[in-house]
């Protein structure tokens, strides 16, 4: 796979410009975009690499084609090797050596005679030399983003990777600490199993492992409030805040949590509920005090009264979020302040026309 110059860039750019055939292939959001732009998505995206270049332009999956017949020349332990750290970097981690030979059972012995096979797919560099401590990493991330979504394509197999993963974590090694929060959060880690209750066991399971980390604990806590699940999340918020201490993000999901109790807990009645939403008016105004910066807060606030708006048409508490985010307008310079204030403002209006 060739290396591509400023100009080689250049010239692609020229072909899409000059020669219609070419440009009837051209994925539309990149014709939408001015010559400097397009020089600039490619110079930024491709890293000098051809077929990234190809890719952002077109966007074909048969371009995919050209990297599996490349995987496929390659001999069964690179194979392996190279499909391990594309998967890994694709999650957002952080591949090095060390890493690959405890999952991989790989002799040390034999690395410098595998790594001499991946030479040009799989690169080598030094992160902490005297640790023996060395990174490995693909071509580039959409590359490995490819390998990893056709090599690791078995649900099974991206359930055992992530297992092996996360039971093989050194939480002494900081890059194995940033590796267990790109599991957590990336599209290619926890979250690309399509059973709920996998991601749930290894979210857990993670969070065993790392229990200093904040990210874990958030995105099991999200978990179980996705799926309306009131107990779960009533646990992960107890052994976060155990873990943790105090959390702003974990503190919104708290009040999240007492919202959907006053929504869906059967046997309450509207009273109930009502008071309900109070509290959860109570703990989001405090958030909203305590970090006045941080919009999150004030959309929190402004979901709770929606929600009691519903229940009862009071529409005091989301008034009262309104309010709030007009005056953090006037003093925080975030032109989404002004869209939130706009959207439940435009909720307001239409819930009061249904009641």
């Amino acid at each position: 796979m060739s290396r591509l110059t400023p100009v080689d860039i250049e010239r692609f750019v020229n072909l899409v410009d000059q020669q219609n055939a070419i440009r009837q292939l051209v994925e539309d959001s990149f014709l939408g975009l001015t010559r400097p732009q397009r020089i600039r998505h490619l110079r930024d995206r491709c890293s000098a690499e051809l077929y990234v270049c190809l890719k952002n332009i077109f966007g074909f999956e048969e371009l995919d084609d050209i990297l599996l017949a490349e995987y496929k020349d390659l001999p069964i332990e690179a194979q392996d090797i190279y499909r391990y750290v594309c998967a890994i970097q694709a999650m957002g981690g952080k591949v090095h050596r060390q890493l690959i030979v405890r999952l991989l059972g790989v002799d040390g012995g034999q690395l410098a005679n595998q790594l001499s096979q991946l030479d040009g797919v799989v690169s080598e560099h030094d992160i902490n030399e005297d640790r023996g401590i060395y990174g490995w990493s693909a071509r580039h991330d959409v590359i490995a983003n490819v390998i990893a979504t056709y090599k690791f394509g078995d649900p099974q197999e991206q359930l055992d990777l992530l297992d092996n993963l996360i039971h093989g974590l050194n939480p002494s090694v900081w890059l194995e600490l940033e590796t267990a929060n790109a599991l957590a959060t990336s599209e290619m880690g926890i979250d690309r199993l399509p059973n709920h209750d996998d991601q749930i066991r290894l979210l857990t399971e993670l969070v065993r492992v790392v229990p200093a980390e904040r990210t874990p604990h958030r995105r099991l806590i999200r978990k179980y409030l996705d799926a309306d699940d009131a107990g779960g999340a009533k646990q992960a918020i107890d052994l976060a805040l155990r873990d943790l201490g105090q959390d702003d993000i974990v503190d919104r999901y708290r009040v999240r949590l007492v919202v959907m109790r006053a929504q869906k807990a059967e046997g309450l009645m509207v009273g109930d509920r009502v008071a309900l939403l109070f509290e959860a008016r109570s703990q989001a105004s405090k958030l909203l005090q305590r970090r006045p910066d941080d919009r999150h807060n004030y959309r929190l606030l402004c979901e709770v009264g929606l929600s009691l708006l519903r229940m009862n048409g009071n529409a005091m508490v989301l008034t009262e979020g309104i309010d709030a985010l007009r005056v953090a307008e006037a003093e925080i310079p975030d032109p989404e302040f002004t869209n939130d204030r706009q959207h439940y403002e435009q909720l307001l209006r239409l819930e009061s026309k249904t009641k």
